[in-house]
């Protein structure tokens, strides 16, 4: 018989590898939270303080200004990263004033930060409070923004004559976004003005002149967006921009835009559906994408070499191959001149279509026997939408004309200015013609219920520029 053996047989825990005699693992409670009572929970560790320096104050320079210097009373371990974060002030979120006219005590205030902060100043948006010219040229030509990459500035009230914008404002070579609100801009601005980073450019509620326009857009070399709205003295605004991709214009009393040179733009987009230019000009933007929203209103339009008078062609049509979403409103229009539209975008993929305080014209377009078919009908046009539809004699003709030619269609998209029941929306189904005579098999019906792109407020019409179908949104 063999002897017993005198060793000790253990067993190791599966989770950390300690021998199991005795043992409470830790690390599988701390996997089910379950803890044995005579045990503490363990503290969850403070990995966020375990970040780099120049980590955390990327993360505390996205705080307001207030909630950025809470951070401080942390521990030790935040105390340096506040004041060495980059610097975002905007007067109505981090101050406070009696009221609106505080405008002088806050820049005293924020010179004090300015002047405080080790950090750079990477946003400064003034906007809330009044403020003289005085007031802003003395803050503008503090020493800590000579980095600013991103300013937001207009005075309080508009006035007949505007408060003068102080060339101060104008200094800041590394701004990569620049908003200038309700001022007089200076009337030569010469060679005294360049802004080398500068991307986005918005310029609203201004007296401005023609060529101090021109003289911004060129200061700004790498320009890719602008929008101008309700500016005086813009009667004629000529764009001429190897790099500006974006262009958004508000601007009732314009004359006239004409687009010289913009071989890199996308959009160009015309907010106010009841006025913007009386003339457009598009001679060169082969990377057109977006077009709208064109208007009868509108005496003349020049795409390249094709001319409408009144939204009707009188000129041979060059089509343009890269517009594929465009947006039409008129009063009393007919479908045989939208179809010159058609024929102008042979690559078009979504239309909208708007009539002027909800006339629909009872004639609507036909496909003549032995007429060269439309190449957006056929291959590309897969969206249409009729805006402030009424279910009038005119309105279902439209809708019938492209149910029975598009053949790639998806939607018919109706937009409703009110809600109306659901047995009005089945009648207007009823109206059109039955499924399996469409052009397209897959395309739907939809009836929504939404406000038209050009009555958007302000503030968003600017940030609209950048979405890639604006007048969806």
């Amino acid at each position: 018989m063999a002897p017993l053996s005198t060793r000790c047989r253990t067993r190791s825990c599966r989770r950390c590898g300690s021998q199991r005699k005795w043992h409470v693992c830790t690390t599988a409670a701390a996997a089910t939270g379950h803890h044995p009572p005579d045990m503490p929970p363990a503290a969850d560790p403070d990995l966020i303080s375990d970040l780099p320096d120049e980590l955390l104050c990327a993360i505390v320079s996205f705080l307001p200004a207030k909630d950025g210097a809470h951070t401080q009373a942390l521990s030790r371990r935040w105390r340096p990263i506040w004041p060495a974060a980059a610097l975002d002030l905007e007067d109505e979120r981090d101050f406070k004033a009696p009221n609106i006219y505080g405008g002088a005590d806050l820049a005293g205030v924020i010179t004090r930060i300015l002047s405080a902060h080790r950090g750079r100043v990477r946003q400064l948006r003034l906007a809330g409070f009044y403020y003289t010219p005085t007031i802003i040229d003395g803050l503008f030509q503090h020493p800590a923004l000579d980095k600013l990459e991103e300013l937001h500035f207009r005075y309080r009230f508009v006035i007949a004559q505007r408060d003068p914008l102080p060339l101060s404002a104008l200094r800041f070579s590394e701004l990569r976004v620049a908003s200038y609100g309700r001022c007089r801009f200076p009337k030569h601005l010469g060679g005294a003005v360049a802004f080398p980073k500068l991307r986005e450019l918005t310029l609203y509620e201004l007296t401005i002149s023609e060529s101090t326009l021109g003289a911004m857009i060129s200061a700004c070399p790498d320009l890719r967006s602008m929008f101008l709205r309700d500016s005086v003295g813009l009667d004629r605004v000529c764009v001429n921009s190897p790099t500006l991709v974006r262009l958004g214009i508000v601007s009732p009393s314009m004359e006239e835009l004409v687009v010289v040179n913009a071989p890199s733009m996308e959009k160009l987009l015309l907010f106010d559906k009841y006025g913007g230019p009386r003339n457009v000009r598009v001679m060169f933007a082969p990377k057109l994408e977006v077009l709208g929203c064109l208007s009868n209103d509108m005496y003349n339009i020049e795409l390249q070499s094709t001319v409408f008078k009144k939204l009707v062609a009188i000129s041979p049509i060059e089509p343009l191959q890269a517009v594929k979403v465009f947006s039409l409103t008129a009063q009393d229009y007919k479908l045989d001149n939208v179809m010159d539209f058609l024929r102008c975008f042979p690559c078009l993929e979504k239309l909208y279509f708007m009539p002027n305080r909800s006339y629909w014209k009872d004639g609507y377009g036909q496909m003549p026997n032995g007429s060269p078919s439309i190449e957006c009908l056929d291959r590309h046009l897969k969206e249409i939408v009729l805006i402030y539809y009424e279910g009038s004699t005119g309105g279902v003709k439209f809708a019938e004309f492209f149910a029975m030619n598009a053949r790639v269609l998806k939607v018919i998209e109706v937009q409703l200015f009110s809600d109306y029941s659901k047995k009005w929306k089945a009648k207007q189904k009823r109206l059109l013609p039955k499924r399996k005579y469409w052009a397209s098999q897959a395309a739907k019906l939809n009836f929504v219920h939404r406000a038209y792109f050009g009555r958007r407020v302000e503030d968003s019409t600017r940030e609209m520029l950048s979405y890639d179908n604006p007048f969806g949104c």
